[in-house]
């Protein structure tokens, strides 16, 4: 046997004798973030103010990319 064989041996067994336990399944963790939850009270409110604003306003296209952020966590 080769002199790196008797040192590479003893060690690949005890780096296995260290490796974790899988035998149990590990709860999946996601890495999406949770989306706010707003209440009926304060969607009222928004959908009110959003009403009074200009069709092609800035706050308009920011709400349209929210909801599509938004929908895209619930896919997540």
């Amino acid at each position: 046997m080769k002199p790196l064989h008797r040192l590479l041996i003893p060690g690949l067994i005890c780096l296995t004798a260290c490796a974790p336990d899988h035998s149990e399944p590990t709860a999946a963790m996601s890495l999406c973030p949770a989306a706010v939850d707003y209440g009926t009270e304060f969607q009222r409110e928004l959908a009110d103010e959003l009403e009074t604003l200009p069709a092609h306003s800035t706050v308009w296209r920011i709400m349209l990319d929210y909801g599509q952020l938004r929908a895209a966590l619930r896919e997540c």
